[in-house]
């Protein structure tokens, strides 16, 4: 049986790889699976909260970082359609 820390192991390189993912669906994909890691971990501590303090805290800033990214394209799409027209 894994341990907590395993799972939060799992959780940090998840977050990590959606800091460095190139899709936003990957990077949202990643940061599920990253809150699944720490509710397992949370669950194996004999915790009942669904979750940890830090980590919601991490995921809104990934996610804002990758709503950013989502408007750069954005805007690039808009220009490239300009220039086509």
């Amino acid at each position: 049986m894994k341990t907590a820390a395993e799972y939060r192991a799992m959780a940090d390189e998840c977050l990590k790889w959606a800091r460095e993912a190139r899709a936003d669906e990957v990077g949202v994909s990643l940061l599920q699976l990253a809150q699944v890691w720490l509710d397992a971990a949370t669950k194996l501590d004999g915790l009942f909260l669904t979750q940890t303090k830090s980590a919601p805290d991490e995921l809104s800033k990934i996610a804002r970082s990758a709503d950013r990214r989502s408007g750069d394209r954005d805007s690039h799409s808009r220009r490239d359609k300009k220039v086509d027209s």
